[in-house]
């Protein structure tokens, strides 16, 4: 708990390459922080655990008990990537725009195209259709492993909708 909440004070004072956020008043006292990890951290056999404050909402910034999670290391991976790609050029995870041809494509898989289109809308449309199947997938691998908001969020997967 206590290297986690060092890292979080790291994350509030700018100091951590990559990550941006402000910590809740309330955690910038470790026992308050302490007694919320406690609570909250839960293990499931052979996943590696972290630590989310954007799973809720992949636009966050604000680390406090209410926007903030554990989850397996596999899952917050595919939303750290979500909330970084589309801020940084509004396209979905995977979607890039091949500029010679001047199609919108998915690449997935080995980096084998699976969709292009020459609209955005529609490309990012069918991109929405993949995460929320994949997410589903997830959902039913971890059903009866993850505390019951975060599987309804898998289960609902609306991760760009505002």
């Amino acid at each position: 708990a206590y290297k986690l909440w060092s890292r979080l004070l790291q994350i509030d004072r700018g100091n951590s390459k990559g990550c941006s956020g402000i910590l809740c008043d309330e955690w910038k006292q470790f026992d308050c922080f302490e007694k919320w990890y406690n609570e909250n951290y839960y293990a499931i056999e052979n996943e590696k655990m972290e630590f989310s404050y954007r799973f809720f909402d992949i636009y966050n910034d604000f680390i406090s008990p209410k926007t903030s999670c554990f989850l397996p290391i596999g899952i917050n991976e595919i939303v750290k990537k979500l909330g970084g790609h589309f801020k940084n050029n509004g396209l979905l995870l995977n979607v890039e725009k091949d500029n010679r041809s001047k199609l919108y494509k998915i690449r997935m898989n080995n980096n084998q195209c699976v969709a292009f289109s020459d609209s955005v809308e529609e490309i990012n449309a069918i991109r929405e259709i993949i995460l929320k199947k994949q997410f589903w997938e997830l959902s039913q691998k971890y059903k009866d492993m993850l505390p019951e908001q975060i599987y309804a969020r898998l289960v609902n997967a609306d991760f760009y909708r505002r």
